[in-house]
């Protein structure tokens, strides 16, 4: 999903998110953050937690600024 929006996904109930393809029975909430490389995304950081709500704008910008630095590690 974050690839194909190219930008941050974050699923807050991944319950109610037709979007999501359940992997784990446990995960209540997904964050995708892609890692852009020459403006092209060369993976995902896919970050999930059992509870639902569970990612704060806090968060979001940690998980942004670490894939950021991963893709500095490709340039």
């Amino acid at each position: 999903m974050a690839i194909a929006a190219g930008a941050t996904v974050v699923s807050h109930d991944v319950a109610q998110d037709p979007r999501h393809l359940t992997a784990l029975d446990s995960t209540g909430s997904e964050m995708m953050v892609p890692v852009v490389v020459a403006s092209r995304a060369a993976g995902t950081l896919d970050v999930e937690d059992p509870r639902t709500g569970a990612f704060t704008d806090g968060d979001r910008a940690w998980f942004e600024a670490l894939a950021a630095a991963l893709a500095d590690l490709y340039r």
